[in-house]
C-alpha cells in the first residue's frame, strides 16, 4: 500500500512509512541469503476496497464517484491534491523499499486497481487533465504516473517495472 487511503483491507502490507523498512529489510536478507532477487509489488485499490479497519463502510477513493460492482462501494472522486499525494506515494514507497534491500518494485496498474482506474473510461468520467480522451487519460498516466514517480526512487542496482490491464 502507498497511501494511507489505499487500506484494501484490515491485512495490507503497508509501505506509507519508514516503519516498514526494518521488516522488508529482513525479507530481503533472507531472500538474498538463498541467491534470490526480490520485489515488492506496489498498488492503491482506488475504488476496490473490501474493508475498513474499524468494520465500518470503507471509504474509497477512484478517479470518479461511479459505484464498484464487485465490492458494492460508493466511491469519492479524487480530488487533484489528493492525486498528486498518492502518485507521489508511490514514489516514497518505492524508495522505502529499495532502501530495505529489496531489487525492484513492480507498479501494480492492473485487476482493476487505481492506475486501471484511470485509464478506463466508464470509471474516469473526469473533464481535467486526468480525464476525457483516450490520449489525455495515456498522456496524463505517462506524465504523473506512479511508474514514473517510482523510477524516481530507483537506484542503478534497482528495477522497476508495471503491469498494467485495461
Amino acid at each position: 500500500m502507498v497511501h494511507p487511503t489505499g487500506i484494501f483491507t484490515t491485512h495490507t502490507i503497508d509501505a506509507t512509512s519508514d516503519a516498514c523498512i526494518p521488516g522488508y529489510r529482513r525479507v530481503a536478507a533472507a531472500v538474498h541469503a538463498h541467491g534470490c532477487k526480490v520485489f515488492g509489488q506496489l498498488f492503491h485499490p482506488g475504488r476496490e476496497i473490501i474493508e475498513s479497519l474499524d468494520g465500518s463502510t470503507p471509504v474509497s477513493y477512484a478517479p470518479s464517484a461511479v459505484p464498484n460492482e464487485r465490492f458494492h462501494v460508493m466511491p469519492r472522486a479524487m480530488p487533484q491534491a489528493l492525486i498528486e499525494a498518492v502518485v507521489a506515494g508511490y514514489g516514497s514507497a518505492a524508495a522505502r523499499l529499495v532502501e530495505a534491500g529489496l531489487d525492484g518494485v513492480e507498479i501494480v496498474a492492473s485487476q482493476g486497481y487505481l492506475p486501471a482506474q484511470f485509464l478506463n473510461s466508464r470509471i474516469n468520467l473526469r473533464d481535467d487533465e486526468y480525464g476525457g480522451s483516450p490520449e489525455n487519460r495515456c498522456a496524463s498516466c505517462a506524465r504523473r504516473s506512479p511508474p514514473c514517480a517510482a523510477r524516481s526512487a530507483r537506484t542503478s542496482s534497482s528495477a522497476c517495472g508495471s503491469r498494467a490491464t485495461r
